[in-house]
């Protein structure tokens, strides 16, 4: 299947912490971790470039082999150390950005395709990708010019024209949408991805006919594609052919039975077939899925209410109300919500949908949710490190301390030299009260940093709790040692010093 940047049915008409230093965006000195936020700046290659082309290469093979040694961590930091010495090494800037896109990183893939146009490669494919990155940072016009410059370069570049057609369609247009489907079907009439948009496209402006055969072709050319089985069954049961929906939505269950819209729109056709105990169970498993899904929720609380279920009904609809509330108040964020869930119509395994969606949820407050969607982009995506990270610190605002370090102990598993995680392991033992683990923990970080203020500061806490006052304040006091400019750290331990010097009179 090619392509990824779909958006499914179009929408034509996508506690211990508060008292830790942390230290999340730091590294270990000589660590050959992958970087936070942001690349250190390139240096550009010097002129004839002999020497740093070997130097280029030889860092490339460092980065290939660790790539197949399952090592993420230093693949990437060898694959940045060859673009730092040529900028325009294809095969390794390839390489980095495709370690970032795997690990839910766009802008920094962003960061590195930039600098490779900086530096002289303009092909299409460079700006094809781009555009990619740039969207899924959701930076929607400068993906449209990168993807129109891609095209510009290679007017056969099918796989350029789906990912505009998607960004003309998260951006509601219409007729762009469409002439830019009809492109790529014309270019290759076997692209499954481009034709189940097209039809979903003419669907969604209800020409039907033409929509249906086209989701019917999606079907045939990949018979593993739920979003264009789902389609296909919400155009039957738009036409009132609710038996034939049935047949079509239980077969996209049956390849991926966490799909919520296909739970929904499975609901809807049992319930106009009068079979509403059946409808109210697929209704009931698509807001299980989908605890936001409005239009599920308000269906689900009316049928209830139909058949005599009132707390269901009430349960539902109070729900309901919730999201309504949220879609009237927020409707810029809840029309990314929107775009990105049809995206999960589509591909309900979408790690990248299912992380931005978290990262929305999580911004007005709706925890629960957050945590949800982003417990499904690591299911989808184990190597999703933004993802690990911030369902972690979901968890410890939530004050669930051992749902933290679980999350905390995959990231370090994968990813063991990570100091951001480790430090944010330790805290979440703490506040656990797991305090072998989190001396351990301090252990294993401390070796990786050993100068780390932040790190001695919260192993400080540890030997507090332990009611070892004598080494609490070794701690406190090699943290201000290490780190004399930061006042605040000073004031906090000056406080601590007291205190502790005050409980031993």
């Amino acid at each position: 299947m090619k392509g990824r940047l779909r958006p499914g049915r179009w929408a034509l008409g996508a506690a211990a912490a508060a008292l830790a230093v942390s230290c999340a965006g730091d590294e270990p000195e000589g660590a050959a971790s992958s970087p936070g936020p942001g690349l250190r700046p390139f240096e550009a290659a010097a002129p004839g470039g002999g020497a740093e082309v070997s130097e280029a290469a030889t860092w490339y093979r460092r980065a290939v082999a660790s790539r197949q040694a399952g090592r993420t961590g230093p693949a990437i930091e060898a694959a940045r150390r060859a673009v730092q010495v040529e900028p325009a090494h294809r095969q390794a800037a390839e390489l980095l950005v495709e370690l970032y896109f795997a690990e839910g990183r766009p802008d920094e893939a962003a960061e590195v395709l930039q600098r490779a146009v900086a530096a002289g490669r303009t092909d299409a494919e460079v700006y094809h990708r781009l555009g990619l990155a740039h969207a899924g940072a959701g930076r929607m016009e400068e993906a449209e010019e990168a993807l129109l410059e891609a095209i510009r370069r290679d007017s056969t570049n099918a796989s350029a024209y789906n990912n505009l057609a998607a960004v003309y369609a998260r951006g509601s247009n219409v007729g762009k949408s469409i002439e830019a489907l009809e492109r790529v079907v014309a270019l290759d009439s076997t692209y499954v991805t481009a034709v189940y948009n097209l039809g979903s496209a003419y669907s969604e402006n209800a020409e039907y006919e033409r929509g249906e055969q086209l989701l019917r072709r999606a079907v045939r050319l990949d018979s593993t594609h739920v979003g264009a089985r789902y389609s296909l069954g919400q155009v039957l049961n738009d036409l009132g052919r609710h038996e034939e929906a049935v047949a079509v939505l239980r077969a996209a269950l049956e390849l991926e039975e966490a799909a919520a819209s296909s739970h929904f729109e499975l609901g809807k056709a049992l319930q106009a077939l009068g079979r509403d105990g059946e409808a109210t169970d697929h209704l009931r498993r698509a807001t299980q899925i989908d605890p936001t899904h409005m239009e599920g929720l308000y269906r689900l609380g009316r049928l209830c209410s139909q058949r005599g279920d009132d707390d269901g009904a009430r349960e539902a609809l109070e729900r309901f109300g919730v999201w309504r509330a949220v879609e009237r108040d927020e409707p810029q964020l809840w029309r990314q919500v929107r775009y990105h869930k049809q995206a999960l119509a589509a591909d309900p395994g979408d790690a990248a949908a299912h992380y931005a969606l978290g990262s929305l949820y999580s911004k007005v407050g709706k925890r629960d949710e957050a945590v949800l969607e982003l417990r499904h982009a690591v299911t989808a995506n184990p190597r999703h490190r933004d993802a690990w990270r911030h369902l972690s610190m979901l968890y410890v605002e939530m004050r669930r301390a051992d749902d933290a370090a679980a999350a905390l102990e995959e990231m370090v598993r994968q990813w063991p030299r990570d100091l951001g995680a480790w430090n944010n392991l330790c805290i979440a033992y703490l506040a656990a009260d797991r305090l072998d683990e989190a001396d351990g923990a301090f252990d294993r970080a401390l070796k990786l940093a050993p100068r780390n203020a932040g790190l001695h500061f919260n192993r400080g806490h540890l030997y507090r709790k332990r009611g070892d006052a004598a080494a609490a304040l070794t701690s406190y006091r090699r943290a201000v040692e290490l780190a004399p400019e930061d006042e605040r750290l000073g004031a906090t331990v000056a406080r601590l010093v007291q205190t502790l010097a005050d409980s031993s009179r």
